[in-house]
């Protein structure tokens, strides 16, 4: 595991349940501060979502939203938390 995107991918197995609660006041504020500059008509661009904990709060006050991270394990997390 000597690459960062073999680092996340790994990461990504678990990231929710392990890191996200560590960081979920974090995460929510992130989402409050960035609905306070965004339009519902807007198109957003989601760079490092990670599994798509900010990408699942902010995706419904917006026109669209894509989401990139350097793991695709990652952005596969993230993808899936906006099909349900």
């Amino acid at each position: 595991m000597n690459t960062p995107l073999a680092f996340w991918n790994f990461r990504a197995l678990n990231y929710d349940a392990q890191i996200g609660p560590m960081y979920d006041d974090a995460y929510r504020r992130t989402a409050e501060n960035s609905l306070k500059h965004l339009r519902p008509d807007d198109k957003v661009l989601e760079f490092a979502c990670g599994t798509g904990i900010v990408t699942a709060a902010v995706a419904p006050h917006v026109a669209s939203i894509r989401a990139i991270d350097i793991s695709d394990e990652m952005a596969s997390r993230a993808s899936a938390k906006m099909e349900t």
